[in-house]
């Protein structure tokens, strides 16, 4: 069985892998951040979507944070890995335990536009159901295919929940790619550093974390 997304130790920001050479070099910016200083080489999210996650009211415009998913093959994975393709992306993954500006995150509880989406504090949030009775939200991600069934709305909307960073991701603990040409690729960028498990496993080539392609 695998691990429930409510006991998990890790987060996920999937991305193009045009993007990764600026993101080890300069960290993993905010999309306001991006936009401003002209590092996105290409961009996988939906123009309306991205108008909309501007009325989701957090201390700051949600474009003043990095989002990350809780489990990997959500339904956001599923779109842009049918789309590009799973060995043209990759996915970062950060420690829960070690979220950059912690009391500064927050959790938004399903897909910032789903009208069930809660805005929690991320010390609160991340605290599985056993330990916060009021953390319902975790029963759709923690279903198990196919119970967890990306065809039900309510259940596909609820499992793009997200964690939502501040400005800015320094250090990465491991990233994950398709294929072996793009881990060479990803092996001679600079900055590669910035990833804490250098360079025993800081990336890896993993097909399990990426939906495939028509899936």
């Amino acid at each position: 069985m695998a691990t429930p997304p409510s006991k998990g130790k890790q987060l996920y920001h999937m991305t193009r892998l045009e993007n990764m050479p600026s993101i080890l070099e300069y960290g993993l910016l905010s999309r306001r951040q991006v936009e401003q200083f002209g590092l996105l080489s290409m961009d996988i999210a939906d123009p309306d979507i991205l108008a909309g996650r501007e009325n989701v009211q957090l201390p700051r415009p949600l474009s003043e944070y990095v989002p990350f998913h809780f489990f990997v093959k959500n339904p956001f994975d599923g779109r842009v890995c049918n789309q590009y393709g799973p060995e043209k992306m990759a996915i970062i993954a950060i420690n829960r335990a070690r979220v950059p500006n912690m009391d500064s995150c927050y959790i938004l509880t399903a897909h910032p536009l789903h009208p069930s989406a809660q805005i929690l504090p991320y010390r609160e949030g991340i605290q599985p159901e056993s330990i916060n009775p009021d953390n319902k939200w975790w029963k759709a991600l923690d279903l198990e295919f196919p119970a967890r069934d990306y065809n039900n709305n309510d259940i596909k909307q609820k499992c793009m929940a997200e964690c939502l960073i501040p400005d800015k991701v320094e250090y990465f603990d491991c990233v994950f790619v398709y294929t072996d040409e793009a881990k060479a690729e990803l092996l001679k960028c600079t900055g590669a550093r910035r990833v804490r498990n250098y360079p025993e496993r800081y990336i890896e080539v993993n097909t399990d974390m990426f939906p495939r392609k028509g899936s």
